[in-house]
C-alpha cells in the first residue's frame, strides 16, 4: 500500500485493550537493575529469556508458586537465578491483594506512553510478529496517509490492571486523555475518531461519560467525530468469569503454572470490568455446575513420627513430611480413585524432635448422595528416595532352620501365612503404586501408610467425626507374614494419626442477599441446554453464585466498592447504555467458535496457608449434542456459526473467538435519531488477529477518508 500523505483524514486516538499496553518499572526496591525496563512483556530484558523462550520449559512446568518458590532443588545456579527472576517478575506484576489497586511496597509500575506502548509488547526483529498489538495497524495507517511522528495519530496506553476509578485517581488517565484529544483537534482542526479495542472499548465508553460530566456534551460534539469500537465486549465476555475462577495464563503457558496464573489474575482490579451483568433474553446461562458433595479431611492433632524413625541416625531423620490421602468409591465408578497431598511441612521443634503439624484442609468432591463403599487411605511421605532410607536387617541362619522345621510339622501354618501374605501384598502394592507416582513428581517417598479406612456412616449423615488411623512403617507392614514363620515375629513400627471428617451435601439454592450487582445473570427465558456427563444433568447458576462458592467474597466486595460505587457505573451506564456521541462505527469478527460459558465441577483440593488453588474447574468430560448449535470443548461451552442468535432474529452466527456475538452486536441497539450506528462484520476475523487484518485497516482508512471529505458538517453516511 503506497503512502498517501495528501489524503484528507480524520485524526485517530487509539485506546488498547486488556494486556495490550506495555508496562515498565519506574521504581523497584527489590530489583534496582530492572528500573526503566519493560515489565510487560519483554521478559528477555529482565533475564528471563531462558525460562520463557524454551530452553528451560521443562523446569518451568514444575510447580513453583510465587508464594512458596523453592529453589533448593534446582539443578544449577542458572536455574536458581531464573527461578528468582520469575518470582521477582510476578511480584512486580501483581497488585496488592488487600486492595486490588496498589503496587507492592517499594515498587512502581506504569504504562509506557505513546504509540510505543501499544505497538508491540516484545519489540524486536524476531518477536514483533508474535507480540503485536496495534503495530501492524499503525504501519498500515501510515501507508494510508497517517503520520505518527506528527499529530494525526496518537495512542493513550494505560495500566490495564487497574479499575477505571483508580486509573483516574492514581494516573489522571482520563484527564490526560482529554488533553490528547484536544491536541489532535487543535493540530488538525478536525474532530477525531476514538478507536478502542477489546477492553479498550470499555475504557473509551467510560471516557466519553467522564468527559460529558466534566466538560459537557458540547465538548464531545466538537472534538469527537466517531467512536469506533473494535471487537468490543459491550456486555462483557463470559471468558472473564472462567479466568477468575480457574486462572488465565495470558499466553504464558510455558512460563506460568496454574497457581501463579490464578494468583496473578485475581490481583487485578480490572477483572470485574469484563464480567457480564445480566445476560440478554434467549442467551444460555454462562455457568453450569455438576451436583456434588464435599468431604472435608483435616488433621486436628500433631503427628509424632518418632516411632517410625527412632532407629535412624540424627542426620538421616526427615526434617519435613507430607501427608497424602487416597479416596476411592466417592463417585459412581467405584474403582475411580482421587489423590490429594499437602505440601511438605517442617517439624515443629517446639512440640518435639519428630513432631509435625498438618494445618491443611483437604476436600474431596463426592457423589451428591452418600455412597456406602467410600474409603480413604493415608500415606506419610518424607523427602528423598526410598532406597536411601530403607533399613536392612542382618541375616540370621538359626531363624531360617527353625522356619523349615515349622513348615514340616505344621503345614497349616504355611497356608495361613500365605493367605495373609497375599492380603498384605495387595495393600502394599497399592501403596507402592502411589509411591511411584509421588516419586515421579520429585516429592519424596512413602515412609508409612494406613490400610483402607471406610468412611463412617455418621459422616454421611452430616456429623463431624474424628477417627484414629493406624499407620504402618512401609518396611514393617506384614513383616510377620512375609517371613511365613510363626517363630520369626517382628513388632511393626506404627503411629496413630487422628483425622477429622465432615461431609457437606450439595446445595442447589441460589443466593438472594447479594453484595454487588449481577454477574452473568441468566434471563428468566434463558434456553436450557442439554449438558450431560454419563447421564447426569448439570445445574445452571449465575456467575455471582459460582464466585461466592469459590470463596471470592473479597472480589464481590471490590465490585461493589470500585464498580457499583463509581458514579459513572463502568458495568452498566458506561458499558451497556449508549455512549454520549453522535456516531458509532463498530468493527468486529464473526463466525468463530466463541466461549459463552463453562461447565464446572468441584475438584479435589488441599487448602493451605500461602497457597492458592481453585475449587471449581471446567469439567472436561461434559458434552452436548451439537444439533443444538453449541459445542463443548474441554468443559468450555462455545457458540458456533450454527448457533441461532435470538438477539439477531435467530440468525445463525457466532462471535470472534473471544467475545460472543450477543455482546459484540449490542451497539446496534444504540441506533437512534440522536445517534447513528453502523457496523462492519469481518468473516473469520479473530479477536486479536483483527488488528493485523488488512480488511480492518482498509475499513478504518475508508471510513476516515470518507467522513473527512464531507467537510465541517460531517453528515452521516451508512458504512
Amino acid at each position: 500500500m503506497p503512502k498517501d500523505s495528501n489524503k484528507e483524514l480524520l485524526p485517530i486516538l487509539i485506546i488498547p485493550g486488556f494486556m495490550s499496553s506495555g508496562l515498565e518499572i519506574k521504581e523497584s526496591s527489590t530489583n534496582p537493575n530492572w528500573v526503566n525496563k519493560r515489565l510487560w512483556l519483554n521478559l528477555g530484558s529482565l533475564g528471563l529469556s531462558a525460562m520463557y523462550f524454551g530452553s528451560a520449559q521443562r523446569r518451568s512446568n514444575k510447580s513453583s508458586p510465587v508464594s512458596r518458590l523453592d529453589t533448593g532443588g534446582m539443578e544449577s545456579e542458572e536455574e536458581q537465578q531464573q527461578a528468582n527472576y520469575k518470582s521477582g517478575w510476578l511480584h512486580h506484576m501483581m497488585l496488592n491483594s488487600t486492595d486490588l489497586r496498589s503496587d507492592p511496597p517499594g515498587i512502581k509500575v506504569r504504562a509506557i506512553d505513546g504509540l510505543e506502548g501499544v505497538d508491540y509488547l516484545t519489540p524486536g526483529t524476531f518477536t514483533n510478529m508474535v507480540s503485536y498489538v496495534f503495530g501492524p495497524a499503525i504501519i498500515a495507517l501510515e501507508k494510508g496517509g497517517y503520520n505518527s511522528t506528527t499529530t494525526n495519530l496518537m495512542a493513550s496506553p494505560y495500566d490495564w490492571r487497574l479499575s477505571p476509578d483508580e486509573l483516574e485517581k492514581r494516573d489522571k488517565y482520563f484527564t490526560r486523555t482529554m488533553g490528547f484529544v484536544e491536541k489532535l483537534y487543535k493540530d488538525n482542526q478536525k474532530p477525531i475518531i476514538l478507536i478502542g479495542h477489546s477492553m479498550g472499548c470499555k475504557n473509551a465508553h467510560y471516557f466519553l461519560n467522564f468527559v460529558e460530566r466534566k466538560r459537557g456534551r458540547k465538548w464531545i460534539d466538537q472534538h469527537i467525530h466517531t467512536y469506533m469500537p473494535i471487537g468490543a465486549p459491550h456486555l462483557g465476555a463470559p471468558k472473564a468469569l472462567r479466568s477468575t475462577i480457574s486462572g488465565d495464563k495470558m499466553s504464558l503457558d510455558t512460563f506460568l503454572n496454574d497457581e501463579e496464573a490464578l494468583v496473578l489474575g485475581r490481583s487485578f482490579g480490572s477483572g470485574p470490568w469484563l464480567l457480564p451483568t445480566d445476560l440478554p433474553d434467549g442467551v444460555p446461562a454462562s455457568c453450569y455446575i455438576r451436583p456434588h458433595g464435599v468431604l472435608e479431611v483435616s488433621f486436628p492433632n500433631a503427628v509424632n513420627t518418632n516411632p517410625l524413625v527412632e532407629k535412624r541416625e540424627t542426620l538421616n531423620r526427615p526434617n519435613r513430611y507430607q501427608m497424602q490421602v487416597i479416596a476411592r468409591g466417592f463417585h459412581d465408578d467405584a474403582e475411580e480413585k482421587h489423590m490429594v497431598r499437602t505440601p511438605f511441612h517442617r517439624i515443629d521443634a517446639d512440640l518435639g524432635r519428630d513432631v509435625v503439624v498438618f494445618r491443611d484442609r483437604m476436600s474431596f468432591a463426592t457423589h451428591p448422595k452418600p455412597l456406602t463403599g467410600a474409603n480413604l487411605q493415608f500415606l506419610l511421605h518424607e523427602p528423598g528416595l526410598a532406597a536411601a532410607k530403607k533399613e536392612k536387617e542382618k541375616f540370621n541362619p538359626l531363624k531360617c532352620i527353625l522356619c523349615c522345621l515349622c513348615f514340616c510339622f505344621w503345614p497349616c501354618v504355611l497356608v495361613v501365612r500365605i493367605l495373609k501374605c497375599l492380603t498384605c501384598g495387595i495393600v502394599r502394592g497399592a501403596t507402592l503404586a502411589a509411591d511411584a507416582i509421588v516419586s515421579t513428581t520429585g516429592s519424596g517417598s512413602t515412609l508409612a501408610f494406613s490400610e483402607s479406612i471406610k468412611v463412617p456412616k455418621a459422616v454421611w449423615k452430616g456429623q463431624e467425626v474424628t477417627i484414629k488411623v493406624p499407620m504402618y512403617h512401609v518396611d514393617d507392614y506384614g513383616a510377620v507374614e512375609r517371613t511365613l514363620c510363626c517363630t520369626y515375629d517382628v513388632r511393626p513400627r506404627t503411629i496413630d494419626v487422628f483425622v477429622k471428617l465432615k461431609w457437606h451435601p450439595f446445595v442447589n439454592t441460589k443466593s438472594f442477599r447479594r453484595k454487588c450487582s449481577s454477574i452473568c445473570q441468566p434471563s428468566t427465558n434463558a434456553p436450557h441446554l442439554p449438558v450431560k456427563r454419563k447421564g447426569q444433568d448439570y445445574h445452571e447458576f449465575p456467575g455471582y453464585d459460582l464466585m461466592e462458592r469459590e470463596g471470592l467474597g473479597y472480589m464481590l466486595d471490590f465490585v461493589k466498592q470500585a464498580y457499583d460505587g463509581d458514579k459513572l457505573l463502568p458495568r452498566s451506564l458506561s458499558s451497556v447504555d449508549p455512549p454520549p456521541v453522535n456516531r458509532v462505527h463498530a468493527i468486529y469478527g464473526i463466525n468463530l467458535p466463541t466461549e459463552i460459558g463453562a461447565i464446572y465441577k468441584r475438584q479435589d483440593t488441599c487448602l493451605t496457608e500461602n497457597r492458592l488453588e481453585s475449587l471449581y474447574t471446567p469439567d472436561r468430560r461434559s458434552h452436548i449434542d451439537t444439533k443444538t448449535g453449541y459445542s463443548i470443548s474441554a468443559g468450555v461451552l462455545m457458540e458456533t456459526p450454527k448457533t441461532k442468535q435470538s438477539v439477531a432474529k435467530n440468525r445463525q452466527v457466532s462471535g470472534d473467538g473471544t467475545v460472543p456475538y450477543w455482546s459484540l452486536q449490542h451497539c446496534k441497539t444504540w441506533d437512534s435519531r440522536d445517534r447513528m450506528v453502523s457496523v462492519a462484520e469481518l468473516e473469520k476475523a479473530e479477536h486479536r488477529d483483527i488488528l493485523a487484518d488488512n480488511r480492518f485497516h482498509a475499513e478504518v482508512l475508508r471510513y476516515s477518508s470518507q467522513h473527512a471529505q464531507m467537510g465541517t458538517t460531517y453528515q452521516y453516511a451508512e458504512a
